[in-house]
């Protein structure tokens, strides 16, 4: 049987550390060309680094790296740009890049946090996915994928605050839109949605979390069910959605959370 992702193209936001470094390692390990994408220069660096000595891949033949900020739309062209430079084409777009809110509800959220939160976690994705569906619809073979990487909090309102649920509430109806317009094209367009993993997402918030909010999230948290899915799992199944096994998934909505939003 052929590797999942034998000799496709994916590029990876948020690429540099997290789910998303794991998502771009279970890629090359299905046999894929990458390129990984992130604000984070020295992210990008470590990552690089990481997957060479993981994969020996030497001279960058099948791995490549751009600084992008996926809120800008020039920088969300140029990261689609440049994976063309290197590669000739694009087969899988995985929207990984996103940040946290505070845990505030609506009476104490700054607006400052709103802007960010929903711009790289919704604007981010919408922009990416409009030059990557541009990309796909011009190519000599027209078709391609999307992966938006959501959350629990896409599905719940318990889970962060408000900003990051609006923003991961909205990915979904992207999600769905873009399947949509686009599946008599050959582009098919899913999101998972992952539970709590262990990731430096926390770090992208950089005030003082709402006391009462993460309280609320912590209890939610503590109730028994399955564990969560580690992020190398995640990043397998993403993999599988991306391949030519998972076609008939279209407009999909899929929880990878260890069965927590089944309790």
């Amino acid at each position: 049987m052929a590797p999942l992702l034998d000799d496709k193209i994916v590029l990876v936001t948020g690429g540099a550390s997290g789910l998303g470094r794991a998502i771009a390692k279970a890629a090359l390990e299905a046999k894929a060309k990458v390129c990984i994408c992130d604000v984070n220069d020295v992210g990008l660096a470590e990552a690089e680094k990481e997957l060479e000595n993981w994969y020996n891949i030497g001279p960058l033949n099948i791995l490549a790296k751009t600084n992008a900020d996926v809120t800008i739309e020039a920088s969300a062209e140029h990261a689609i740009e440049y994976a063309l430079h290197k590669f000739g084409r694009i087969d899988v777009l995985v929207n990984c890049a996103g940040v946290i809110d505070g845990f505030d509800p609506v009476d104490t959220l700054e607006k400052t946090v709103w802007d960010k939160v929903i711009a790289t976690n919704l604007t981010g994705p919408a922009l990416m996915s409009k030059y990557a569906v541009k990309q796909f619809l011009s190519q000599k073979n027209p078709g391609g994928v999307i992966i938006n990487v959501g959350s629990v909090s896409s599905l719940s309102g318990g889970f962060a605050g408000a900003a990051y649920t609006a923003s991961k509430h909205g990915l979904i109806g992207l999600t769905k839109n873009t399947a949509a317009r686009y599946a008599n094209k050959k582009i098919r367009c899913n999101a998972i949605l992952p539970g709590p993993l262990h990731t430096n997402i926390f770090k992208s918030f950089d005030g003082v979390p709402n006391e009462e909010g993460l309280a609320l999230c912590q209890q939610l948290l503590s109730i028994p069910c399955p564990s969560n899915a580690e992020v190398e799992k995640v990043a397998k199944t993403i993999v599988f959605l991306s391949s030519d096994n998972a076609v008939p998934v279209n407009g999909a909505v899929i929880t990878a959370d260890g069965g927590a939003s089944a309790f």
